[in-house]
């Protein structure tokens, strides 16, 4: 089903915010048709809707991403 997070977090022109995620993505990884994509909005203190806009001149590198890493572990044999 679809899952909603609240996190509040420091607000701050310019600076970057970092959610864990993790358990989602294990998630998509054992159940690809769960994966119903990701969808961030953002309020101000008042409950106010705050665009996630394109970077303006001068904001190149302010753009949204996901960092995922991803490493095989060897699966143990049953003896």
């Amino acid at each position: 089903g679809i899952r909603s997070l609240k996190l509040d977090m420091n607000p701050g022109t310019g600076i970057w915010q970092s959610i864990d995620v993790k358990t989602v993505l294990q998630n998509w990884l054992k159940q690809p048709e769960s994966n119903l994509g990701i969808e961030i909005k953002a309020f101000d203190e008042n409950g106010r809707n705050l665009a996630v806009t394109f970077p303006g001149p001068g904001e190149d590198g302010l753009n949204p991403f996901l960092e995922v890493r991803v490493t095989d572990t060897p699966k143990r044999s049953r003896r």
